[in-house]
C-alpha cells in the first residue's frame, strides 16, 4: 500500500472475514502488520474459522468466547508485552453484565461504548487465569472448537 497508489483504502485495519466466494481472508493494514499481538489474535481467528462446533459460532451468546480465546492466545504468546490489564477495566466498570455479553446480544438499552465493546476481549483474563494460574490444560481452551459441541462455551 503506497499512499493511495493502489486499490486499498487509506486507514484500513486488521480483521478476519469471509469474501464473496465464501473464502476466509485476513487483513493487516500498516502499522498493525508488524504487531505481534494483532498477528497472534487474528491468526487464532484463522484457526477458529474451520471449527465444527455449532455452539462455538461467532454470534450471540458464544461470540464472546471467539474474541476471548483469540486474546488469550495473544496473552499466552506475548505475556510480557500485553496490555490486557487495561481491558479489565471493562469488567470492573460493568460487573453486572453477563459473562457472554458481546457486540450483538446485549439488551436494547445497553449503551454502545468502550466498556461494552471491549468486554469480550477482556474476558481473556479469565481464560488466562484458568490456564496459567489454575493450571487447566491449555488444550481445553481450544479443543472445543473441533469437538462438534452444540453447547455454548460457558456451559
Amino acid at each position: 500500500h503506497h499512499g493511495g497508489e493502489d486499490m486499498f483504502p487509506e486507514g484500513w485495519g486488521v480483521g478476519q472475514g469471509t469474501d464473496g466466494y465464501g473464502n476466509p481472508f485476513l487483513t493487516f493494514g500498516p502499522p498493525y502488520h508488524i504487531d505481534l499481538g494483532f498477528l497472534d489474535h487474528e491468526g487464532f481467528h484463522v484457526f477458529q474459522y474451520s471449527a465444527n462446533s455449532p455452539g462455538f459460532v461467532y454470534s450471540g451468546d458464544s461470540q464472546w468466547y471467539i474474541e476471548a480465546t483469540a486474546n488469550w492466545f495473544d496473552n499466552y504468546r506475548n505475556y510480557k508485552n500485553t496490555d490486557e490489564g487495561f481491558h479489565c477495566g471493562a469488567i470492573e466498570a460493568i460487573p453486572h453484565q453477563a459473562l457472554w455479553h458481546s457486540f450483538d446480544n446485549g439488551a436494547p438499552s445497553d449503551p454502545i461504548n468502550w466498556s461494552t465493546g471491549i468486554r469480550q476481549y477482556a474476558m481473556s483474563v479469565l481464560l488466562f487465569y484458568m490456564t496459567e494460574i489454575a493450571k487447566i490444560d491449555r488444550s481445553a481452551i481450544a479443543s472445543g472448537f473441533y469437538d462438534a459441541i452444540t453447547d455454548l462455551p460457558q456451559m
